[in-house]
């Protein structure tokens, strides 16, 4: 069975391409499995397309060839795209675009539980799509030693400036200004934002309560502020699109052994024990006034991740949501991740069932 990833956007510097696509070939791949970005002078070679976010009108025309042709068609999804609170026209399009698609594929696989569930009630579903997680990214970050107390602190917060369906991104600075100007009255620190608008961020600087500086966001600029913080800051806006997104952020920072103050997604409350979550004024007292203490509680993910969240952990999730021969002889390793494998089942199992509720209780 071979089986290939279209992407949307082949660029390693989007998120979505390397965590849905390139990690994937990878892992797969070394589990023994036939797997390549999609080449179409390869089209008679696939058994299985998977389309990464990918479900415009050329997407769908290459999905009923697909189906012509008796091959499986697979829509990958890790945002909430059906999320149109202001009724813009692009998302109506996006809507139509995902209905087309949905209706093409023989499955659909999310990010997130949460995700599934809100595709399951927009696209009318009988049964939530499969969740096929993440894996998490480790920095190549080195931090450095936190500074001393009289000096003022680093702070930083990464990610794109905004998205245009709902509240999320640089803005949600916003959210926690109080909270930063109380904590910066207790220890002084700067406030860097590396993210892909300078616009944005002048357009946000003067709503600071503290001071700030705009950092142009590229994998190795990101690595550079990360070894260079005290801590990463990571408010969020309230609505379906931001509760349906990943752990990636908060993971990515995690496994630089950087402490985290953020809002409690889902996808965030497994790791609480390395990080400090939905408690802005202690959190921030944490990593300014007991910087050790702060390193120390973040430090205890590392082995976390690399034992539930690396491709050993997850890639079997992936072959049971893509419907992979679940052979021996392709995971050789599998009776010592057995173990590994099951914890992360019951997680996505019982963020299902949370997810079900949530939307029930909404309805």
């Amino acid at each position: 069975m071979t089986l290939a990833f279209k992407a949307r956007v082949q660029d390693p510097a989007i998120a979505s391409h390397r965590y849905r696509v390139l990690a994937p070939i990878r892992f797969l791949g070394a589990r023994g499995h036939a797997v390549e970005l999609y080449d179409p002078a390869r089209f008679r070679r696939y058994d299985t397309v998977v389309f990464s976010k990918a479900y415009r009108a050329d997407d769908q025309a290459l999905a009923r060839r697909l189906r012509a042709a008796g091959k499986q068609v697979v829509l990958d999804l890790c945002d909430d795209h059906f999320h149109n609170p202001s009724c813009l026209a692009k998302y109506r399009q996006v809507r139509a675009d995902l209905l087309a698609m949905i209706a093409l594929a023989d499955r659909v696989i999310c990010s997130t539980p949460v995700l599934a569930c809100a595709v399951q009630g927009a696209a009318g579903l009988d049964a939530a799509p499969a969740v096929a997680p993440d894996v998490y990214e480790q920095s190549e970050a080195r931090v450095r030693a936190p500074g001393p107390l009289d000096q003022p602190a680093r702070l930083l917060w990464f990610g794109r400036h905004a998205s245009p369906n709902a509240p999320s991104g640089m803005a949600d600075l916003l959210l926690v200004r109080e909270a930063l100007a109380q904590a910066f009255a207790q220890r002084p620190f700067e406030l860097t934002i590396c993210s892909d608008s300078r616009a944005a961020f002048d357009a946000l600087a003067s709503e600071l309560p503290v001071p700030a500086r705009y950092q142009d966001w590229s994998p190795a600029s990101l690595s550079a502020e990360l070894a260079g913080a005290d801590a990463v800051l990571i408010p969020l806006s309230d609505n379906p699109f931001v509760a349906a997104k990943t752990h990636n952020r908060l993971t990515l920072a995690l496994s630089a052994g950087v402490p985290v103050v953020a809002d409690a997604l889902d996808a965030y409350r497994e790791f609480a024990p390395f990080c400090y979550l939905d408690d802005w004024p202690g959190g921030l007292q944490a990593v300014l006034l007991r910087p050790d203490e702060a390193r120390v509680r973040a430090a205890g993910a590392r082995p976390y991740l690399e034992a539930h969240w690396s491709e050993a952990a997850v890639a079997p999730l992936w072959e049971a949501a893509l419907g992979l021969p679940e052979d021996a002889a392709l995971r050789p390793n599998a009776r010592s991740r057995t173990g590994v494998l099951a914890n992360v089942r019951a997680w996505l199992d019982d963020r299902r069932r949370r997810a079900a509720g949530t939307t029930a209780g909404r309805r």
